[in-house]
C-alpha cells in the first residue's frame, strides 16, 4: 500500500520534548537488558585457520558495515570458555570505549556462524516487540546521542560508557507498524547512500589505474595510450623507470617561477586581527580544497614581514609538517592571503600546474616524499627536500591532453560525490522529522 507523509499537530509533553499522542517514551531498561562483552582470556589467541566461530570488534563495525568475512577466527576452546559473550542474530551492539556510542543491528549474513562480542562494545537484546533496527536509528539520532555524549565518563584516559547508562537512555517508541514505515524509508535512502559510495569509490579505483598509465605511458599523436610492448622503440630509461622519448625527468624545483622560489610562510601569525590578512593553515586544506570558514585573519604588520611568501591564484600549496603532502590550488578570492611555516608556496610556471599536482600523487614522488619525511611526534620535510622531488615532463600539449582526460572522470566524480552528500543532508533531515514524530508516515489508498 502506498505510503505518504504528513506532518502531526496532535501532539503531547515527553522528557524529550513535544511527541505524537499515541507514541511512547520509556528508558531503555523497561524495553531490553544490555550486557557487556569479553576480551580474550590470558592465553588465548585468535584462530590462524578457519572455524565456525568468530570475534566482532569496534574497529569492525565503528562507521561501517561490518564485513563477516573479514571477522577474526576463534578456537573452538576459546568460544567454549566466552560463549555467555555471544552476540546472536537481532541483538544491537553500541561501542562504549574510545570511540562511543556507534549502534547497529546484528544480522550475520551465515545461521551457523557464531561471535563473540568485544569488551569494548555492549549487546542490547529487546525485551518487547520493538524493532531493532528502529530502535539502532532512534539511538543513532541526536537525540540519544546527546544522552550518551552526556553520560560517557573516562576510565584510563578512556572516553567510557557504562552498562547502567545505557540501560538509562530514553528513547522514543511510536506503534510497531510505524516503526516498519521509518525503518523502511530510512533503510531506502541507506541502500542509495551506499550504492552511490560504492560507485564512488569504483570510478576512483577507474581514475587511478587510467592515471597511472597516463602519467606513465602517456598518448601518442593519435590520443592513444602508448604501448611499450607493442612499441618499445617510443620508450627510453630514465631514473624514473622507463618513459615515453619525448619526456625528460626534472626535480620540482625547476618547474617553480625563479622570481617566487618554493618557501614556507608565516612562524608566528598571532591569534587573530580583525579586518586582517588570511592565513592559510594544514587544518584548512581538505580533500584538495581550502576551506575557508575559519581562516585565521594576521596583522598587516605580520603579513609584511613575510610578503615572501603571499599567495597568488592559481598556486599550489603543499604541507610539510604535521600532515605531509595536503595539496590545494590557491583560488582567485584569496589572492595575497599568505601561509604558515607548516605550508609550501609553489608557484609552478614551467609546466602546466594541474599536470604536476597529479604526478605527484604517483609512487615514485610519493616514496621520496616518505623517504624524506622525518620526525617523530610531529614529521616534516625540509623544503631543500620539497626542491628535490622528481617529476616527468611530457611536452606541454600532451599534459594538457591528459589534464582533459582527468577532467571527464573528475566531472563524474564530483557530480556522484554531490549525490552523495545531498542524500546524507536528506537522511538527517528525515532521521530528526520521523524519529521524533513531527512527520508521520500514513497509509494512502491506491
Amino acid at each position: 500500500m502506498p505510503e505518504v507523509l504528513v506532518k502531526v499537530e496532535e501532539f503531547k509533553d515527553s522528557p524529550l520534548g513535544k511527541i505524537p499522542k499515541d507514541w511512547q517514551v520509556d528508558k531503555l531498561v523497561s524495553r531490553a537488558s544490555v550486557f557487556g562483552g569479553k576480551r580474550l582470556p590470558l592465553g588465548h589467541s585468535y584462530s590462524d585457520n578457519p572455524t565456525e566461530f568468530r570475534y566482532l570488534r569496534v574497529v569492525d563495525f565503528f562507521e561501517q558495515n561490518i564485513d563477516f568475512e573479514a571477522l577474526e577466527f576463534l578456537k573452538p576452546s576459546t568460544f567454549k570458555v566466552l560463549e555467555r559473550y555471544e552476540i546472536h542474530e537481532g541483538n544491537l551492539f553500541i561501542s562504549i570505549a574510545g570511540s562511543l556510542g556507534y549502534i547497529s543491528v546484528f544480522r550475520p549474513p551465515h545461521k551457523q556462524q557464531r561471535t563473540i562480542l568485544t569488551e569494548n562494545a555492549a549487546r542490547i537484546v529487546l525485551q518487547d516487540n520493538s524493532l531493532p533496527e528502529f530502535v539502532a536509528y532512534q539511538m543513532n539520532s541526536s537525540v540519544v546521542q546527546k544522552q550518551i555524549e552526556a553520560e560517557k565518563g573516562t576510565g584510563g584516559g578512556v572516553p567510557k560508557l557504562a552498562l547502567f547508562r545505557i540501560e538509562n537512555l530514553v528513547l522514543a517508541f511510536p506503534p510497531r507498524e510505524e516503526q516498519e514505515k521509518i525503518v523502511t524509508i530510512l533503510q531506502t535512502l541507506d541502500n542509495a547512500i551506499a550504492r552511490t559510495s560504492s560507485l564512488i569509490t569504483k570510478l576512483k579505483q577507474t581514475k587511478a589505474g587510467l592515471l597511472h598509465d597516463l602519467l606513465t605511458r602517456g598518448l601518442d599523436e593519435n590520443g592513444q595510450l602508448r604501448d611499450a610492448a607493442a612499441h618499445p622503440e617510443q620508450f627510453k630509461d630514465s631514473p624514473l623507470a622507463r618513459i615515453p622519448k619525448e619526456w625528460d625527468t626534472c626535480v620540482l624545483g625547476d618547474v617553480v617561477d625563479p622570481n617566487r622560489p618554493i618557501v614556507y610562510g608565516i612562524l608566528m601569525p598571532g591569534y587573530g586581527y580583525t579586518g586582517g590578512i588570511p592565513v592559510i593553515k594544514v587544518k584548512d586544506i581538505i580533500n584538495d580544497e581550502i576551506q575557508t570558514s575559519d581562516l585565521l585573519l594576521t596583522s598587516p604588520e605580520i603579513d609584511n614581514n613575510y610578503r615572501r611568501s603571499r599567495l597568488e591564484p592559481g598556486d599550489l600549496l603543499f604541507t610539510i609538517r604535521g600532515t605531509v603532502g595536503r595539496m590545494a590550488f590557491v583560488p582567485e578570492h584569496l589572492k595575497a592571503a599568505n601561509i604558515t611555516q607548516d605550508t609550501a608556496r609553489l608557484a609552478i610556471t614551467n609546466a602546466h600546474p594541474r599536470f604536476v599536482r597529479q604526478y605527484l600523487e604517483m609512487p615514485e614522488p610519493q616514496a621520496f616524499i616518505e623517504l624524506h619525511t622525518i620526525g617523530q611526534a610531529v614529521k616534516g620535510i625540509n623544503l631543500r627536500d620539497v626542491r628535490r622531488i622528481p617529476l616527468v615532463l611530457p611536452p606541454i600539449s600532451e599534459q594538457l591532453q591528459i589534464i582533459n582526460i582527468c577532467d571527464v572522470h573528475d566531472t563524474r566524480i564530483r557530480k556522484e560525490e554531490a549525490y552523495f552528500n545531498k542524500l546524507k543532508l536528506q537522511k538527517q533531515g528525515l532521521m530528526h522529522d520521523l524519529l521524533t514524530g513531527k512527520v508521520r508516515v500514513k497509509n494512502t489508498k491506491n
